[in-house]
């Protein structure tokens, strides 16, 4: 069959043609179908933009090969009232993309399962920009392939029920599927800015979170977050902060001038460091715990520091029933240790300043007592962080 022009056709019966071969592009602009089958058929090429089905569209192994900028199988702005099937197609196009559905409303979902598409150029292979899935878009087991530019197009798509995506569509080697470390397949590429859909099949939330952190080319925030909100949704809320964490780091590490001057992403990283941008505020605590046992070590130091004529940087500063030989004598290392978290602690006191002190009057004394200041206002603010980090006074970063 030569080739075959169904511009603005409309028909009340359904339309099959399977197992054919069409040596030219069949075009269809426009047209209104009942239902379309061309299943297992060879085709040049299938240009159908703004087409309407009222039915389901079969391509059940079919193949097509084209070699057109604007793509080999093209149903932009295409009306499907039922599925799109395209199982075990065969899609090539050397100058663009294999299959381009942008803006494609399909109520009854999209299977792609087991096809290969080829296609060439920064369009994409699989294009389906501001699509609309009303069922579930599955590509299982699906072999995509561009030498020159991203394999997926899934900007601002929607797909109200499943995504079946497994991440081996993108990232074939596999390995781990850890998102830290570099990956070997990281040139394979996939826009998917925006995408919502409601819960994933085939990949867990590693392999995804692999595919943002490696085959996604510009740091977006909406991936991360619409992740996290799903792995919430589930009720692990582990996995979600940890996405999100990794959000925060992939934020600094592709965007650091988002986050402001060198002092803004100074602080962002500071943040990230003891806090983990405040997802794993128990950190803080064992940040607390070590400033407060430094500063123990720091008075207890002092106390074994001489400044001449039996006298040292921290020393006792009254009687007491066990050292009567009272002020300027050695403290116990409970008395220093206590002196330590004296000065350390923001709020309340252990009382044993008033046994046991530092010697401002030299200048080991003062030294020391610099260097408790600075300890407790590092205390001061690791405090401050915890309790914000726990009651959520500082909102987390989005």
């Amino acid at each position: 069959m030569n080739q075959l022009n169904l511009n603005h056709i409309t028909t009340t019966t359904p339309l099959v043609m399977k197992s054919c071969a069409f040596p030219e592009p069949i075009t269809c602009t426009n047209a209104r179908l009942r239902e379309l089958n061309l299943s297992e058929s060879a085709l040049a090429g299938l240009h159908a933009d703004g087409l309407h089905v009222d039915g389901d569209l079969f391509m059940r192994r079919s193949t097509v090969r084209g070699n057109d900028e604007t793509g080999a199988l093209v149903l932009r702005g295409a009306h499907i009232s039922g599925q799109l099937v395209l199982i075990g197609a065969r899609i090539t196009n050397g100058s663009g993309p294999a299959l381009n559905a942008d803006t494609l409303h399909a109520k009854g979902g999209l299977f792609l399962a087991s096809a290969e598409l080829r296609g060439n150029g920064e369009d994409g292979t699989l294009r389906l920009k501001c699509a609309h899935i009303s069922g579930q878009l599955d590509l299982d087991n699906a072999k995509v392939r561009n030498d020159s530019g991203p394999l997926l197009v899934l900007v601002e798509t929607q797909v109200t029920e499943v995504l079946t995506l497994p991440t081996t569509v993108v990232c074939p080697t596999g390995g781990d599927w850890t998102w830290q470390g570099p990956c070997a397949e990281n040139a394979r590429q996939a826009q998917l800015q925006r995408l919502e859909f409601p819960r994933l099949a085939r990949a867990s939330w590693e392999e995804w979170l692999h595919l943002l952190v490696h085959h996604t080319k510009n740091y977006e925030p909406q991936p991360y977050q619409k992740l996290a909100a799903i792995e919430r949704t589930s009720g692990h809320e582990k996995n979600a902060r940890e996405i999100l964490i990794v959000q925060q780091d992939e934020l600094h590490r592709r965007t650091p001038k988002a986050l402001g001057g060198w002092w803004a992403q100074l602080r962002h990283r500071f943040w990230g460091c003891v806090g983990r941008y405040g997802y794993r505020a128990h950190r803080l605590l064992f940040a607390l715990l070590f400033l407060l046992i430094l500063a123990g070590c720091t008075a207890y130091a002092a106390g074994q520091v001489p400044t001449g004529s039996g006298h040292y940087a921290a020393e006792r500063t009254s009687l007491t029933s066990t050292h009567p030989e009272g002020q300027g004598s050695r403290c116990s290392t409970v008395e220093l240790i206590g002196l330590g978290i004296d000065r350390g602690l923001p709020l309340g006191a252990t009382g044993l300043r008033a046994r046991c002190d530092l010697d401002t009057a030299v200048g080991w004394g003062k030294g020391f007592t610099l260097a408790l200041w600075v300890l407790q206002a590092l205390v001061w603010a690791f405090a401050t962080l915890a309790l914000a980090a726990y009651t959520g006074l500082i909102r987390k970063p989005a």
